[in-house]
């Protein structure tokens, strides 16, 4: 019997070859102070950068703030100039002036003269404000609110500049001479505009639309514009414009020349720049209104004049409305004349005559109370106006002429009259009721050693000629 056996041995192995642990290592843990080090060197440049952020932000906010007081301390203090004048910046001495006479005549923010009463602004939340990178500079956009004549309200932006000095804020010219661009000439048949290139596009619809209402207006029978005429219109960008509005309309005469005729009003930059269509509206009507106004006075006939119902009811139909006038300080009021210490006056009178609708005055300059007297009143109609006034001091009185309007029969009457000083004044010579309207008028009068000589002369409508005079000592 044979038998196999099969021997396995340690030499049957493979020497030499690796041994393989199949079991899975443990874990590698990270120790927790290089994670330390490693999250803080990633963190730093944000946190730097977060904390860069956090100061440029409260550098914004102290700033903002800062300039929003002293804006909010112009808007309180509008009623009062000199509180308000060390707030501008004095550097601009032309500037700095002109801002005073601008809050004088109550036109830094109030519109009234174009038919916009400011309201408020809106400061809530605070406009977005652009500043130099040092600081030393701001200029923001700023919306206003205004109400209209027909108690509307309506808004318009705009601009305000501030510069800091030794760590005040100080209101200065926001308009810059670099900021207007060239001069922009917008010309029609009957009209030319000039305005500045920034206010191109605003004064483009602007003149688009006064071009059609001088074409309309001037159609009326009433209204006796010259032939072929062309109203020239400045939109001015000079830092004392908005003093334009503060002379009165009636007395703005239209210089022609070669069929041209001159008219300065501060271009919408400076009044205010609308924010929407019934914005645009308000101050297309304001400007109309102005210009209408001064049309009417120029070229009105006397059933056409400025205080008539007649005017009123034109204006109207194109939803305008006759210009306020400006507002005078109240006579008592006004101050006395300041004189240099070594300098008196002599005895004398001062004198002044008005006429202005619905009344005739005579002021006396009361010079021991320093203050104007009422020394005559009359009711006149709209349509009156006074021609001279020639005091005669020898015997305590004056001279003065008046030409009376009547509205229920649309005549005129010339008038001369003498008085005294605690009288009623004597009517010493009155031409007989005018016919409606004259072609062409004149007066004489003439002073000389107590003599005086006055005379009327009118051309009527058809044209036969009229003349009134009188010659007493």
């Amino acid at each position: 019997m044979t038998t196999n056996f099969d021997w396995q041995t340690d030499e049957n192995d493979a020497w030499g070859e690796p041994i393989v642990n199949t079991t899975p290592p443990p874990p590698r843990r990270w120790h927790p102070l290089f994670l330390f080090i490693l999250l803080t060197l990633l963190a730093t440049p944000f946190t730097i950068f977060l904390a860069y952020q956090l100061t440029l932000r409260r550098t914004y906010n102290t700033h903002q703030n800062a300039v929003i007081a002293v804006q909010t301390y112009l808007h309180d203090g509008l009623n009062d100039p000199e509180r308000l004048a060390p707030l501008f910046l004095p550097d601009d001495k032309r500037w700095f002036n002109d801002q005073t006479d601008i809050l004088t005549a109550n036109l830094f923010l109030d519109r009234h003269q174009l038919g916009l009463t400011w309201q408020t602004a809106n400061l809530t939340p605070p406009p977005t404000i652009n500043f130099n990178p040092n600081y030393t500079q701001a200029t923001f956009t700023l919306t206003h609110q205004y109400q209209t004549p027909q108690q509307q309200t309506i808004t318009l932006n705009q601009r305000h500049t501030y510069q800091r000095r030794q760590g005040q804020w100080y209101y200065t010219n926001p308009y810059p001479d670099e900021t207007w661009g060239d001069w922009v000439n917008l010309e029609y048949d009957n009209l030319l505009i000039v305005t500045p290139q920034r206010d191109q596009e605003i004064s483009q619809r602007l003149a688009n639309n006064l071009h059609t209402l001088l074409l309309d207006l001037c159609q009326n029978e009433h209204l006796n514009c010259p032939h072929n005429h062309q109203l020239q219109i400045r939109f001015d960008n000079d830092t004392n414009s908005l003093l334009h509005l503060d002379e009165y309309f009636a007395r703005l005469r239209l210089r022609s020349g070669f069929n041209q005729f001159n008219l300065k009003l501060p271009t919408p930059s400076l009044v205010g720049l609308p924010t929407d269509e019934a914005s645009y509206q308000a101050l297309y009507h304001g400007y109309a209104s102005w210009i209408a106004g001064v049309l009417i006075s120029n070229y009105g006939d006397n059933f056409l004049h400025l205080q008539s119902a007649e005017a009123d009811t034109l204006l109207a139909a194109y939803n305008l409305t006759m210009p306020p006038r400006p507002q005078p300080a109240p006579p008592n009021l006004a101050p006395p004349p300041i004189l240099p210490n070594h300098l008196t006056l002599p005895d004398q009178d001062m004198l002044i005559l008005c006429a202005e609708p619905p009344e005739l005055t005579l002021w006396q300059y009361n010079f021991s109370q320093n203050k104007w007297h009422l020394s005559y009143q009359k009711d006149i109609a709209p349509g009156s106006f006074q021609h001279a006034l020639y005091p005669v001091p020898e015997q305590n009185g004056a001279l003065f002429q008046t030409t009376t309007y009547n509205p229920e029969t649309q005549n005129q009457q010339w008038a001369l009259f003498w008085w005294q000083t605690d009288a009623e004044p004597i009517p010493l010579l009155s031409s007989p009721q005018l016919l409606n309207i004259m072609r062409q008028s004149q007066r004489y009068s003439f002073i000389q050693n107590d003599h005086y000589f006055v005379g009327f002369e009118f051309i009527d409508r058809d044209g036969n000629n009229n003349l009134y005079f009188h010659w007493f000592d």
